[in-house]
């Protein structure tokens, strides 16, 4: 498990090449976003291992205006120079 919250969008990680089974990172730091969002990628073995041992979780639903947010930001992260809009 690598905690990447301040290198994601900023250092480069070869998720893939070094074997990696869980990235976790947060909206608010490399990223640019506002706060509140926690980014996991998991490899299919912690997928699997996840099903295993599946835990109960609590529902929770996002600000639908959160998500507009970070949305465009991560597209003007993503693809410099595009447009994107709110709607």
């Amino acid at each position: 498990m690598v905690d990447a919250v301040c290198s994601v969008a900023s250092e480069e990680i070869r998720f893939d090449e070094w074997d990696l089974d869980v990235v976790l990172t947060a909206s608010q730091k490399g990223l640019g976003t506002p706060p509140g969002l926690s980014i996991l990628v998991a490899s299919q073995r912690a997928l699997e291992v996840r099903r295993f041992y599946r835990a109960s979780m609590d529902p929770f639903t996002r600000s639908s205006r959160s998500l507009k947010v970070e949305n465009l930001l991560l597209h003007h992260t993503m693809h410099p120079g595009k447009s994107g809009c709110l709607s």
